[in-house]
């Protein structure tokens, strides 16, 4: 248990320990709180010291959010990324198509391991966002094309320019 004491100007003060037992919070959340302005504190040496005044001041306007249960993104970020350049660098409008775009191209372009690349790819391709080409390249469907485009509405964006194309794919011994 955190000990009371005396401030100078008469008013007794508890440790963030106490001020955290009282508000049902971490001693973390606390240290939040004062950071952000939020609680007013003083320092006492290494240590915290909230005036009981404040904590009862605050403690009426506080409201405990309850954690809830988070709910995870539909796709990672990095699998969104990948689905723009696929969408992006795979023009339907192109006079001459490809065959799709290679995984180790993709690492080179985000700079993810193409071990995580191929795991987001069967991640889309699950989802019915992105097919297998020959040779092991990858294309958006059209439904992937469209879930970009209402990212893209939605205000989201990424570098989509493609880098040059990696010696090896070239035909160019390294």
């Amino acid at each position: 248990r955190a000990i009371l004491t005396r401030m100078s100007f008469g008013s007794t003060t508890v440790s963030t320990v106490e001020a955290a037992e009282r508000l049902g919070v971490s001693r973390t959340r606390i240290a939040q709180l004062i950071e952000a302005g939020r609680l007013p504190a003083h320092r006492d040496g290494p240590a915290w010291r909230i005036s009981s005044a404040d904590l009862d001041n605050f403690a009426h306007s506080y409201r405990r959010i309850s954690p809830g249960r988070r709910r995870k993104p539909d796709l990672p970020a990095s699998a969104v990324r990948i689905l723009a350049l696929l969408s992006a660098w795979d023009d339907p409008d192109d006079p001459r198509p490809s065959d799709g775009t290679d995984p180790s191209e993709l690492a080179h372009a985000i700079d993810l391991n193409i071990g995580n690349v191929r795991k987001h790819l069967r991640a889309l391709e699950d989802r019915g966002l992105v097919v297998q080409g020959p040779f092991s390249t990858w294309r958006a469907t059209p439904a992937g094309r469209s879930r970009i485009t209402v990212l893209a509405e939605a205000g989201w964006s990424c570098r989509t320019e493609r880098p040059p194309r990696l010696a090896h794919q070239e035909g160019v011994a390294l």
